[in-house]
Formats: C-alpha cells, structure tokens, sequence
C-alpha cells in the first residue's frame, strides 16, 4: 500500500483573506525568529497511513466541500506549539458535519480532537509576557472566507519532536 505517513486536510482562506493572515504571520515569524507557515485550519489529520488509503477514503466528502464563510473568535494564545498565536473559529454547521463524517470513516485510527483555529505564529518558549503583548496587538477580524482545499503530507512534523514543520502540498482543490 505503499510507505506510511502523516496526512491533513487544510481549509485554506480566500486571496484577501491569505494575504492579511500571510502578512501577519511573516512579521511575527521575523520578530521572533520562527519559521512562515499557509495561513490554514486544519480539518483533519491521521498518522500512520498511506496517501492511498487516506486519498481513498477522503475523496467522497472533500469532493462535495464548497467555499464558506466562518466567523472568528479574538485572537488567543496557548501553550501548545501549533496555537502560539491563533484565532478560534467558531464551529459552523457544515464543518463539523465534514470532521464528523471523517472521523467515522478513520474510527480505527487515533481520533483527530477538531479544535478549529487559524494559527498565525508557532513558537516554542515564548514568554507568557510576549504572547499577551503580541495578543493584544493583533486586528479582530470578524469572518474570512475559505476557498481553497489543500491535502498536506506533514515531512517533518512539530507534534513528533521537529523544531521546524516542513509540508507538502500533494493535492490543492479550489471550492465554489
């Protein structure tokens, strides 16, 4: 079935959208000596299986996926790598249906947790100081529309132990 790996499905924002999360997330990777990342909001992620399988089982529900608007929630910060610097989605109806439907077809793989955000800076070790200042200086943005699908191979993953994330875009889908 060939060599296995780590596979997401990104929703990711529409032109103007990109670029406003884009700018944000260069400027504050070169303040803090971080690394630039797509702006994105990861659906799903499965480790431990082929593309195929996970291309096989995936192509039925991303092929009825259609643009979306979403709302966000105030910018936040964490303590886990991926969520630094990120903006809560609030939950829509036709996202959860899209987690939920792939999460029954990967029962038998670790469950995904869909927590949706839009991370703009991954950083381990940042003061709790910097993070509430960085915080507070980032713009509320109210809604961003999704209009693209990308398929991502994860090559070298923050969640298994890397210091940089390295993807691989090995399927981008454009939705109307």
């Amino acid at each position: 079935m060939g060599k296995r790996g780590i596979f997401s499905v990104w929703l990711v924002p529409a032109k103007k959208d990109f670029l406003l999360f884009f700018q944000q997330i260069e400027a504050l990777a070169k303040k803090y000596s971080s690394f630039v990342f797509t702006p994105h909001i990861t659906l799903y992620r499965i480790k431990d299986i082929s593309l195929y399988e996970f291309v096989a089982t995936i192509r039925s529900h991303i092929d009825s996926v259609s643009a979306t608007r979403i709302e966000l929630d105030k910018p936040q910060f964490g303590s886990r790598v991926e969520r630094t610097l990120y903006y809560p989605v609030k939950k829509t109806t036709t996202l959860a249906s899209l987690h939920s439907n792939l999460s029954k077809s990967f029962h038998h793989y670790e469950p995904f947790s869909f927590e949706p955000h839009l991370s703009v800076l991954y950083k381990k070790d940042m003061s709790m100081k910097d993070k509430e200042i960085e915080k507070a200086l980032l713009p509320s943005i109210p809604t961003i529309t999704l209009t693209k699908l990308y398929i991502i191979q994860s090559v070298a993953s923050l969640t298994e132990g890397n210091s940089t994330p390295s993807w691989k875009v090995i399927h981008e889908q454009l939705l109307y």
